[in-house]
């Protein structure tokens, strides 16, 4: 018998939560603490669980369509107010975009 507390995983539970969590376009973290779980927990039904690591991965997919709406809508003005700069920060670091930078390298040889 393993040891250790028995695990709160009920699919037909998590399912609404989850179609709600897509709704919404949450945040991963987000996502742990809606289902009231720790996010070690959370990767770790991703892995043993298929249905779940689907769900988790339209989670992701939904928020990075919400920030990319975001994104779009300061670029053309349709925000008036609101923080472009916060608006990228959470592109490079919740959605691991990043600048792109180009690198010309010269050598010499002797």
């Amino acid at each position: 018998m393993p040891a250790g507390r028995p695990t709160k995983y009920d699919w037909e539970e998590l399912e609404p939560l989850m179609d709600k969590a897509i709704d919404e376009g949450m945040y991963i973290e987000e996502l742990a603490n809606y289902l009231d779980i720790d996010g070690n927990t959370l990767r770790a039904w991703e892995a043993e669980h298929p249905e779940f690591f689907r769900s988790v991965k339209k989670v992701r997919e939904s928020c990075q369509r919400r920030i990319a709406k975001l994104l779009d809508a300061h670029a053309y003005g349709g925000i008036e107010k609101g923080n472009g700069s916060v608006a990228i920060f959470i592109a490079k670091n919740v959605l691991g975009w990043r600048d792109r930078s180009e690198v010309e390298q010269t050598v010499k040889q002797t």
